[in-house]
């Protein structure tokens, strides 16, 4: 049901960030791999999305990381007063894609500012 209102009223409308310069893009692939990743909040975490401009908006943008020439954008958010990284992907071409969530640091690995 989540899935299905996110891509209703998400779906090609960008997202914002106060520090981060480029629009992030919310496309159906995009929701779904963010609504089934793994989380130790999965309830939770799946919510954000009801809200996603304001998390992002009282995130923090951490950086970047590269991994087999794919960019990763990470933002940090505090989720059941945990923190969770926001990943949205660069893709050449289609720009900055929500992508996913986390509750491991290890996102955090060869993070560039």
């Amino acid at each position: 049901m989540l899935e299905k209102w996110a891509k209703e009223n998400l779906r090609d409308k960008p997202i914002t960030h106060p520090k981060f310069p480029k629009e992030i893009q919310v496309t159906g692939n995009g929701i779904k791999e963010f609504i089934n990743q793994p989380h130790k909040h999965y309830y939770k975490k799946n919510f954000l999305l009801t809200d996603i401009q304001n998390v992002f908006n009282d995130s923090k943008y951490k950086g970047e990381t590269e991994r087999n020439n794919n960019i990763s954008h990470i933002f940090e958010i505090e989720l059941a007063g945990e923190k969770s990284w926001i990943i949205a992907k660069e893709h050449k071409g289609l720009g900055v894609i929500l992508h996913s969530i986390s509750d491991s640091e290890k996102v955090l690995d060869g993070i560039k500012k």
